[in-house]
């Protein structure tokens, strides 16, 4: 299933797909097309501007935080407190307090 119009699978509404018994969706092509389409915008958009830059169109990304949670930075950071030695965690942060979060 790829939940948009244009692709080759039949789109059917996710409620109907759980009456019908279906216990998981993927959503693979659409995902990467979304990406693509994502990507390609962006980088036309840097390319056309005469800086080469977006200065305040933050409207392109998400939030360092939001970007953060999603790639799992504070539970990574939570297993390194617990198993890591102290020495390495100052080494590797700089007694940084917060890295994200």
């Amino acid at each position: 299933m790829d939940a948009i119009s244009g692709m080759k699978t039949e789109l059917i509404p996710i409620p109907e797909l759980a009456k019908m018994g279906v216990g998981r969706v993927s959503i693979p092509v659409a995902s990467c097309m979304v990406a693509h389409k994502a990507l390609t915008d962006f980088f036309t958009a840097l390319r056309a501007s005469p800086t080469g830059i977006l200065a305040g169109r933050t409207h392109w990304i998400s939030s360092f935080e939001g970007f953060t949670d999603f790639a799992g930075l504070k539970d990574y950071r939570e297993r390194e407190d617990k198993y890591l030695p102290k020495q390495r965690i100052e080494q590797k942060y700089h007694g940084a307090a917060k890295i994200v979060g």
